[in-house]
């Protein structure tokens, strides 16, 4: 608002978007009267002229924001963002020219009624391809506005509401079935008063479906999914039945990724196929309490079996899902597994690992980064040599040196980037490792992250590991992890290190300046 009128007035017609524009940026951009020739992409934030404003301020900012797209904006909208907007029925349809070639249409607001909606939409048929609304009226009816439509060609479709009541969304996207490409519904108590759906849908051109808790909104079964890559279900009620195996029956062929972020004790997540195509697995629960534990455990490593010859990522999170004891009565494959995340979390609470070297057994010429949130029970890297590795991330509750002595030297020659979260952490066990007169357990290390629960006491055998990695170490990042005894460093450079980060700042500096004066003059300290 403050610009100089003059600077506006040189650029505006390089200008092709307006973000954040509010009442009084409205005012503002009238009263100067510049024309902007191609803007084609406008964001509102909390302007409001709907028909139930009577005062004249409401009916000036309406009048206002009508001016600006009818005399100011010279060529019509690709792109139309509202944040808690709401616009007259009237002024959408003084504008329809500016709206009849409307690509995408976000709407992160529960101001726009019925009427207002649907006029947008029907100004826009012929070209919206994205259509994504953040919340939603309470009683809008998506078949009415539907009704209104002749053809719509939507290539995006996302719905995401917390608590509202609506009506016929599953009707409205079985009108645009045939070009959606991406379909995600997020709607927690919601209620749908719409009758429910009992014909097949069909998306023959879907990529991604994502559904997430949607309340007493009923899903219909899936006729054709032909082209499905991406499928996300985080709701245990259609993970409790067959809603899984079966669009899993429809679309196996061709699904790349499987997101299971909420499955229940009694779920049903294997199906009776092979998945051939699949490269991505994320499994969880949002569940501190798994009651069948050995049963899930088997369920999750079922699926597995299923796209174990293509899988290239696997993520599993939640409390008591990983239990790899009954490993070999699966006879599986991991020839393709490049990153494997495991966290076994559930609020305060942590469960253990267990036969984790089992699976690194099937995946240890492939496998570039191990991610470990959890205790480590009966490991043995005997004989596995993790020759990819390049990333592992070890967080645990409790000190445990098994796990650092067995898994280091498993993929010491590969390792370059190490990240410890250990809350009383204890380096010394990397001089176990190194042995007298042995070479460095870590020879190609590159970037180092240690975190700990205290930044004011000592860290035993924090100089002598940095002293081990002198040599190579470009990244050093410490969190609550105290600086003493950096003095004590026996190595004269620190050649290749040029990024320190300390956090918190100790009182003194002359720590971190003990240890900035070994490295190179380009290092940076945070």
């Amino acid at each position: 608002k403050s610009m100089d009128d003059k600077i506006l007035k040189l650029i505006s017609h390089r200008i092709t978007g307006l973000c954040n524009v509010q009442t009084a940026t409205l005012f503002y951009l009238v009263e100067t009267g510049i024309n902007f020739w191609k803007l084609d992409y406008l964001s509102l934030d909390t302007v409001r002229c709907g028909e139930e404003w009577i005062n004249d301020i409401m009916k000036n900012e309406g009048e206002v924001l009508d001016s600006f797209l009818t005399n100011q904006c010279k060529i019509p909208l690709k792109t139309l963002v509202m944040n808690s907007c709401e616009l007259s029925q009237d002024v959408i349809k003084s504008n329809a020219k500016k709206l009849s070639e409307l690509e995408t249409l976000n709407l992160e607001s529960d101001l726009m009624n019925e009427q207002a909606l649907g006029e947008i939409i029907l100004q826009s048929q012929k070209t919206l391809k994205v259509l994504r609304i953040s919340d939603i009226r309470v009683g809008m009816s998506f078949e009415r506005i539907a009704d209104r439509i002749n053809s719509l060609h939507l290539q995006e479709l996302k719905i995401f509401s917390q608590m509202s009541v609506m009506s016929g969304l599953l009707y409205f996207a079985r009108k645009t079935a045939p070009s959606l490409h991406s379909f995600s519904i997020e709607s927690y108590h919601q209620k749908d008063n719409s009758k429910p759906v009992t014909e097949p849908l069909d998306f023959p051109c879907l990529r991604s479906l994502h559904i997430s808790n949607i309340g007493s909104t009923q899903m219909p079964t899936f006729g054709n999914l032909s082209r499905l890559s991406v499928l996300r279900l985080d709701s245990s009620e259609y993970l409790s039945g067959d809603f899984l195996v079966n669009i899993l029956k429809i679309a196996g062929n061709t699904l790349k990724t499987l997101e299971l972020p909420a499955i229940p004790s009694n779920g049903n997540i294997v199906p009776s196929h092979e998945l051939p195509y699949l490269k991505t697995l994320i499994i969880g629960t949002h569940s501190r309490v798994i009651s069948a534990k050995k049963e899930i455990s088997a369920e999750i490593l079922k699926l597995v079996k299923r796209c174990s010859r293509s899988l290239e990522t696997l993520v599993i999170r939640g409390k008591q899902l990983t239990n790899f004891d009954n490993l070999d009565n699966y006879n599986l494959q991991l020839p393709c597994l490049k990153f494997m995340y495991l966290d076994t979390t559930a609020g305060q609470d942590i469960s253990e690992i267990s036969q984790l070297s089992k699976v690194l057994s099937l995946c240890s010429s492939t496998l570039m980064e191990l991610n470990i949130t959890g205790e480590l029970a009966n490991i043995s890297m005997e004989g596995i040599q993790m020759t990819e590795l390049r990333k592992l991330k070890l967080a645990q509750y409790s000190r445990n040196d098994t796990a650092i002595k067995e898994l280091i030297p498993s993929c010491k020659k590969s390792l370059t980037n190490l990240e410890l979260i250990i809350p009383s952490l204890n380096l010394t066990i990397f001089q176990d490792l190194k042995g007298e007169g042995k070479s460095t357990p870590l020879p190609n290390i590159k970037k180092v992250t240690l975190k700990s629960d205290s930044s004011k006491k000592l860290v035993p055998g924090l100089p002598e590991f940095i002293d081990m990695c002198a040599r190579t170490i470009r990244a050093l990042n410490l969190k609550n992890v105290s600086l003493l005894g950096v003095d004590e460093l026996t190595a004269a450079q620190l050649p290749n290190l040029t990024h320190i980060s300390v956090y918190p700042k100790p009182s003194s500096g002359e720590l971190i300046q003990h240890l900035k004066a070994k490295c190179p003059p380009q290092v940076v300290v945070k």
